[in-house]
């Protein structure tokens, strides 16, 4: 049985408006939650607190296997798969060795066309995805993200003369739908590079 995600969850806040595969309320919840846990298990680790350490880590790994069982559809994670879904199993070490690399190919497809990549994902998920790119070698993919100018793209809203990151992928300089002035995409970016 699915479960029901929790009242007021809002997915994988502002995605393009372009989004063809949208992200689950339920994943978001599911992966803020083992996301949190991971940090716990450190934070406990660095405090010399050996128990509590232990019971966040032995918790970390049930949420790992609950995660992959609950959302893994067959070929990706998540129904019906999205770009965010792909890299929020990736960002919690929820995937297992035998379905690494189809979950990176999944992830890999979403994207576009080499030439022209783009992101197809809101606050949570740019925010972890160079983390992901990063962690499996693929700083290259990360680079052409990053160089790709047409919408929806961080390099977009440079074309469009921006100083300071927007809070929404919408807009251009004489228009803009939401805060321009917002740290929604930077906390990934900054990390890669």
């Amino acid at each position: 049985a699915r479960l029901a995600p929790p009242q007021g969850a809002r997915g994988d806040w502002i995605p393009p408006a372009t989004q063809t595969v949208r992200t689950s309320p339920e994943i978001v919840a599911a992966f803020t939650h083992t996301l949190c846990v991971s940090y716990m298990a450190d934070i406990a680790s660095a405090l010399g607190r050996t128990a509590a350490a232990s019971s966040y880590k032995s918790r970390l790994a049930s949420n790992r296997a609950a995660f992959d069982a609950h959302f893994w559809n067959g070929d990706r994670y998540d129904r019906p798969g999205s770009q965010a879904a792909q890299v929020f199993a990736l960002q919690v070490g929820a995937v297992p060795p035998a379905r690494l690399n189809a979950t990176l190919a999944s992830l890999l497809a979403s994207f576009g066309p080499a030439a022209s990549p783009h992101l197809d994902l809101g606050i949570f998920g740019t925010t972890f995805v160079f983390d992901v790119l990063r962690g499996n070698d693929m700083d290259d993919v990360g680079l052409r993200v990053l160089n790709e100018t047409t919408y929806p793209s961080l390099g977009k809203m440079v074309e469009e003369g921006a100083t300071t990151l927007w809070e929404s992928w919408e807009g251009n300089r004489t228009h803009q739908v939401a805060s321009r002035n917002h740290i929604m995409f930077g906390g990934g970016v900054n990390r890669f590079l």
